[in-house]
């Protein structure tokens, strides 16, 4: 299935899961708003497809080549980048693995500077990284589900896209 294919379904799987959740849930609205992120981040930029050069790859623009080594070590519709929550926890872990590379670098490049201190130059620029894992555990979940949600809708679009071609093609 094609993206726009892909976007149509998820975004109507999107809807009625947030209308389900809202109405027969106990949930807050903190909650389902990041349900809702991680469903459209799911479905726009971290879709099963970044192992190949799909919209959703172009999505990312200039950043896009962190996930050239993913595309480069799996294989498309694999079980590791398609597969119900492998896939998901996959491209999340790889996603943090290159941010903490990422901020590992700046560290590094700031105490070889003027700058020793990261929380110096953060302070001096009022900016507050405080993150408890914690007290945002229940943020976490929602974003995570979202983002699985957006990728099983992303599988069943795709076998009842092959489906319908095998049917196309039988008869």
């Amino acid at each position: 299935m094609n993206y726009k294919g892909h976007c149509i379904t998820n975004m109507g799987i999107l809807l009625g899961t947030v209308y389900t959740a809202h109405k027969l849930m106990p949930t807050t609205h903190e909650n389902l708003g990041a349900y809702m992120v991680g469903f459209a981040l799911g479905t726009l930029i971290l879709s099963p497809d970044l192992d190949t050069f799909s919209r959703p790859y172009k999505n990312w623009g200039v950043l896009r080549f962190i996930w050239w080594p993913y595309q480069k070590s799996l294989k498309h519709r694999s079980w590791l980048t398609h597969g119900p929550l492998i896939g998901t926890l996959l491209r999340s872990v790889y996603l943090l693995l290159v941010c903490a590379l990422t901020y590992s670098l700046i560290i590094y490049l700031f105490k070889a500077s003027e700058i020793h201190s990261v929380d110096n130059l953060f302070s001096q620029y009022n900016f507050n990284l405080e993150f408890s894992f914690t007290k945002n555990i229940n943020i976490i979940a929602y974003l995570f589900i979202g983002l699985e949600i957006s990728a099983l809708g992303h599988l069943l679009a795709d076998k009842a896209s092959d489906f319908i071609k095998l049917l196309r093609y039988r008869f």
